[in-house]
């Protein structure tokens, strides 16, 4: 009944007959971008970033008429304008017609079962997992997007027996592929993060597939570098230098490297100094309290020897006076600290 119009090009009416190409279903999940704009060309929704994703369930009863029957009559990648009449759009609007450019950049068939060997049905999903990942990371979304390159991975480092022994070269090389794209994505997120320690893991296993491949070798010296492991970075920096001698990026850190490695000896020459000093401390901190010891231990042994005498009543001084002792075995003039500062303290010849 013309209620959903949809505006094709001469290619995209080639495309279309083209039966064997899977389509969306009722039970799929589809990924989609989209504008709305009324019949003056006005756009219904200024706020919404019509570039950004949106998950649309075709099963969900929240979705309008007009944009299912629109959606389930696209292919992978195509991007069409469609004319809604109103009853197949917001029942909410008073316009006659609307507009809605739509298109559709990926999608996945819901609760289906899946076999032992089948690999189509595999890689859409992990090209799914993967394609949310990278617009989660659009949105710095790190969290997001660390879990479905996660699920991605996961799928494809879990292939079942059956399928590995029927599956071709080439789709063995393309999985390898994308098993390296993917770990580099997760180094690139632990970097952002500043999680040296994870980056440089993630970044390992890629270089495993491809040792020789920039990105991973750039992205693994900055892991070390933050890392501290100065003489590391600065030999794949270097060598990267002679591989890319005009790449900025890489002359910027070996500067970075070098400055960053010249800090660190200078701080670890401070500290190693502090603690040199912090011991002599120690050291003549003990002697000190040493030779105190032996001092009070030595006047102790004075105090309690019989060969000292010591004759009168101090109790009666108030004020200063001269009081006379009597010492065996001591030389004239030693005076006992031991004595009230308030008297004056002679010793007495033999």
């Amino acid at each position: 009944d013309q209620g959903v119009l949809k505006y094709v090009s001469r290619d995209s009416i080639e495309k279309q007959m083209d039966t064997e190409t899977d389509k969306p279903r009722n039970n799929s999940k589809c990924y989609i971008r989209y504008e709305g704009r009324k019949l003056n060309g006005e756009i219904l929704d200024p706020q919404r970033d019509p570039k950004a994703i949106k998950k649309v369930k075709l099963n969900d009863e929240s979705i309008i008429f007009g944009m299912k029957a629109a959606i389930l009559s696209m292919q992978r990648g195509d991007c069409f304008w469609f004319r809604l009449q109103k009853k197949y759009h917001y029942a909410s609007s008073q316009e006659e017609f609307l507009f809605y450019q739509i298109e559709l950049a990926d999608f996945v068939h819901l609760d289906e079962p899946l076999s032992n060997t089948d690999f189509d049905k595999r890689w859409q999903m992990i090209q799914t997992a993967h394609f949310e990942g990278n617009e989660c990371f659009q949105q710095k979304d790190y969290e997001k997007s660390r879990k479905k390159y996660a699920r991605a991975y996961g799928i494809l480092t879990s292939f079942p027996k059956e399928l590995k022994e029927i599956m071709t070269q080439e789709q063995v090389s393309t999985c390898k592929e994308r098993e390296k794209l993917i770990c580099l994505n997760q180094s690139l997120i632990a970097i952002k993060e500043q999680k040296w320690e994870e980056g440089l893991q993630q970044v390992e296993i890629a270089l495993g597939m491809d040792p020789y491949n920039l990105k991973g070798l750039f992205r693994k010296a900055v892991c070390l570098m933050m890392g501290q492991d100065f003489e590391q970075a600065l030999k794949i920096l270097d060598d990267l230098h002679q591989r890319v001698p005009l790449d900025l990026d890489v002359q910027q850190n070996i500067q970075m490297c070098k400055s960053l490695r010249k800090k660190f000896k200078q701080k670890e020459k401070r500290i190693y100094e502090q603690m040199i000093n912090n011991h002599h401390e120690e050291a003549n901190k003990d002697e000190r309290e040493k030779k105190v010891q032996m001092k009070m231990e030595k006047n102790q042994k004075y105090f309690e020897s019989d060969d000292v005498e010591i004759f009168g009543n101090f109790d009666k001084f108030s004020s200063k006076q001269k009081e006379v002792v009597s010492m065996k075995d001591l030389q004239k003039g030693i005076v006992l600290d031991a004595l009230n500062s308030n008297n004056i303290i002679e010793i007495e010849d033999e």
